[in-house]
């Protein structure tokens, strides 16, 4: 499929874009892991601090996925947002800088270009090979082309996702046997949610909250950003334990708060939020890997993958609940507010803050 062979109205398009993720790592995954490899070269052996930076969806992804670099490479990557690093570079001549714009925005090519001057070996991720940020790097992993950038990205992150996963099985020297599988993961993360999501019964509410530990924080973060982009709509994110600490005290009766966790060290936690939630008056929904663990809520599964893969499994079924909602609520998704900003003055101020 290619976007012209794809509906052009909202929510059929969103809706498109999150059944096409599993033919996207099918047919991208064998050239990322070329390109990753080629990027890499040998710098798996160097010492130095892996830097990972981006803005949006693309710091998210980077968040998110330094567990996975922490996992198989025994240490932590650092993960940036792209004017914070362009200003403060911490690089060295031994780092790697992997610098994430699906648009390869002017920005990010600023960033690459300040972390190219210290020596660093910089890698871009962008979509646009002809783009600031695509001339700025010196290795390139060339990611999937958009279909549009209208609708809450859904198709765009897993590509940035998908490209970092490469990036880390390069630098660890050996085949990830989950990622070979993850087309395969996501088809079961699309039908799970689907399945999940059509019983629920909590309304469309005035307000959303996600929470999550681990790589489901970064993760919940996306979740809120779908729900901003998809209409506008209040949508807030916060660590699973800091909840606790005063989120607590905006949630209102009606609101739905979507609680991401695996099986194990966070579920006590998580099932004592939600109960407190319930208790307030909200609805909370478990976002999880068993829902045997949470028998007593309602709860959306998503296939049971290594902590270290999670963050690829739970955002699908965030997608699809994000595109439920636009769908009950009749947002247009691909107009800003959801076709609440008739004047375009939301965009207008948007441009101008980026230019």
């Amino acid at each position: 499929m290619n976007q012209h062979d794809v509906p052009v109205t909202g929510t059929a398009l969103m809706w498109q874009e999150i059944l096409s993720q599993p033919a996207l790592v099918d047919a991208e995954l064998s050239r990322l892991r070329r390109e990753a490899m080629q990027a890499v070269g040998h710098w798996q052996r160097s010492p130095g601090t892996i830097y990972l930076v981006g803005t949006g969806d693309s710091y998210l992804a980077a968040r998110s996925s330094a567990y996975l670099f922490a996992h198989y490479l025994g240490r932590w990557p650092v993960a940036w947002p792209t004017r914070e690093f362009t200003h403060y570079c911490p690089a060295t001549a031994q780092d790697l800088v992997i610098v994430i714009s699906t648009s390869g925005s002017a920005a990010a090519a600023t960033c690459a270009a300040v972390a190219a001057d210290t020596g660093s070996r910089v890698v871009g991720l962008t979509a646009e090979m002809t783009s600031p940020l695509a001339r700025a790097c010196p290795w390139v992993l060339r990611l999937p082309a958009s279909w549009t950038r209208c609708t809450p990205h859904t198709r765009d992150y897993m590509a940035a996702l998908l490209a970092l996963s490469c990036l880390t099985e390069s630098i660890a020297g050996t085949p990830l046997a989950p990622l070979q599988d993850m087309s395969a993961t996501l088809r079961a993360a699309i039908d799970m949610a689907q399945a999940g999501i059509a019983a629920l019964s909590c309304p469309v509410a005035s307000t959303y909250f996600f929470v999550g530990a681990g790589p489901l924080w970064p993760t919940a973060e996306y979740g809120a950003a779908k729900f901003w982009e998809a209409g506008g709509l209040p949508a807030f994110a916060q660590e699973l334990e800091e909840v606790a600490h005063g989120l607590h005290l905006t949630v209102s009766e009606g609101d739905v708060v979507v609680v991401l966790v695996r099986e194990g060290v966070h579920s006590r936690l998580a099932r004592r939020l939600a109960s407190g939630f319930r208790t307030l008056g909200a609805h909370p929904v478990i976002l999880t890997d068993s829902a045997d663990a949470f028998s007593e809520m309602p709860c959306v599964t998503f296939p049971p993958v290594p902590e270290e893969w999670v963050h690829m499994a739970a955002c699908v079924p965030l997608q699809v609940l994000c595109h439920h909602v636009a769908e009950r609520a009749n947002l247009n998704v691909v107009q800003s507010r959801g076709g609440r900003d008739a004047r375009g003055l939301y965009d207008e101020v948007r441009r101008a803050w980026l230019a």
